[in-house]
Order: structure tokens, then sequence, then C-alpha cells
């Protein structure tokens, strides 16, 4: 029998983020109980026989992206409260027990997307600041000392829908037309220490790009669009991951794919990450 998560006030929900770690997979979402059992829109499966764990941190509202590092899951969404205790839009819990930690920088706004490295947490989404410093819509922490890198403030004009890293380079996609000053048309790539606009610029004419994921030499970007580079790409897309030049690569389909979550199952942290559509 196959694993139920319902929904009584979403009941079209289900999974958005899945984050695959030491044996676990990870689930955040639209869902209320998983197996009749009460989860708070979090759950994590034994990744071999699909059991259920105990793992059950509460939230008060949306989780709508997590991301695993060193023992730990970030979540991100629109709470305010986890486990009872105030944390806005942004907490970290313990991978085992799903007991709060006391790191804390609270989102002025909705996160939509959370990607971690050993030493740096990277939070997208649409929000003024982070841990009360002005970053607009893309943030980095430093994750020796928790706390938000105030130099690493690229600051998107508009919101941004996902991110992927790869050892180099932070690849942000989002509704932004504008990094750093600089017209960027929703996508970007970023130094990972510095936060500095690297040359890495493709063209989508639309607000539409919704995802990303980065292996190697490639970028894959997905979404509701219907050009790329002024070449016809229905939906997805590969890109070079230096140049931001659009490859042969082409899957055939006829219309947008509207995609909403890709990952690359080849990142350089411990984990495999993807969301469901």
């Amino acid at each position: 029998m196959g694993t139920e998560l319902t929904s009584a006030d979403e009941p079209g929900g289900g999974p958005t983020t899945l984050e695959l770690a030491e044996w676990r997979l990870y689930v955040s979402g639209f869902f209320d109980h998983v197996e009749a059992r009460p989860r708070a829109g979090v759950a994590a499966f034994d990744a071999d026989t699909g059991a259920l764990a105990d793992w059950a941190p509460q939230p008060n509202d949306f989780v709508g992206t997590l991301a695993y590092t060193s023992g730990t899951v970030f979540l991100g969404g629109d709470f305010n409260r986890i486990n009872g205790q105030p944390r806005s839009s942004l907490a970290r819990v313990d991978a085992l027990t799903g007991t709060l930690l006391p790191f804390r920088a609270d989102v002025a706004g909705s996160v939509y997307t959370l990607v971690a490295t050993p030493t740096k947490l990277f939070v997208g989404g649409l929000f003024g600041s982070v841990g009360g410093v002005r970053c607009r819509n893309l943030a980095a922490i430093d994750l020796v000392t928790e706390r938000v890198l105030p130099g690493w403030c690229p600051q998107p004009d508009d919101r941004v829908n996902d991110l992927a890293v790869s050892s180099t380079a932070l690849y942000a996609v989002g509704d932004f037309d504008h990094v750093a000053g600089e017209r960027h048309e929703h996508a970007v790539a970023l130094d990972l220490n510095t936060g500095a606009v690297l040359r890495w610029n493709p063209t989508i004419p639309c607000p539409c790009s919704d995802t990303i994921a980065a292996d190697g030499s490639t970028v894959y970007i997905g979404g509701d669009f219907e050009w790329v580079n002024g070449r016809r790409r229905f939906g997805l897309a590969a890109l070079d991951a230096t140049t931001g030049a659009l490859l042969p690569w082409a899957p055939n389909s006829s219309t947008s794919a509207g995609l909403t979550r890709l990952r690359s199952t080849t990142r350089a942290s411990t984990s495999a990450a993807h969301s469901a559509a």
C-alpha cells in the first residue's frame, strides 16, 4: 500500500519538497496527516523501507522548502512559530529528533527556496531582510557563526523561486530582472564566497523560470517559458554553466512543462533533493 498524505484544508495538496539525506527522506508540503498520523506539513521516512519516522516538527503555517546539512534540517516557508517557539519563516531542527535548535534568523517575508553547503545556507524568496540584515530576496548565512553575511547581499529586485549550487557558484531563477543593479532576466549566477554577479547571463523573456539544477558543466532550468536566449525551448532548457550559452539538449515537448522544481543528484553536499510538482 502506498504512503498517503492528506490535508483537510488543501484537498489537492501534497509534497512540495523532498530531501534525501542520511538514509532518510524529508518531505514538506500541503498535508496535515501521513498514514492517518498527524504531521504539520513536514515528515520523514526511512529511505529503504518507507516507514514513517517519529520526526515531527510543528510549524504553525506552511513549510515550502527544506535543506539538510550536518545533522540538521532547515525549514523555510511562511510560519511564525515552530514547536511553539517564535521563528519567522526560517528555522533549524535536529535531523533525528525534530527538536528546535537555538539558531534564529527571522525573515521579514516568505522563504521559497533553501540550499546548503557545508559552510553556508543560502535563502531565497520574497523578503526584505534576514536576521535584521537588509538582504532583499536572497541572503547567505554562515553556518559556523549562524549569522547573516552582510556583504553577501546581491539584492534581486523581485522574488527568487529556486537556487542551485555548484563547487564555485550559486545559481538563482525567479521573477527578478535586475541583480546588484545589473540586468539579469530571471536567471543569475553568483560567486559563492562574495556574492558578486558572474558573467553567466542567459535571457528568459518572462518571469516564468521556476526551477534550476546544476550538474558539473551544465545548468538545467525549468518553468513555463517558451524561449531561452532567443531559441525555442518549451519548459526545459540546458545551459553552459560558465557562459550561459544554450546547449542542444531539448526534450521533445510541444507545450511549456510548467515544472516547479528540479534537483541534481550529484551535489557536493551529502544529500540529494528534488521537489514534487
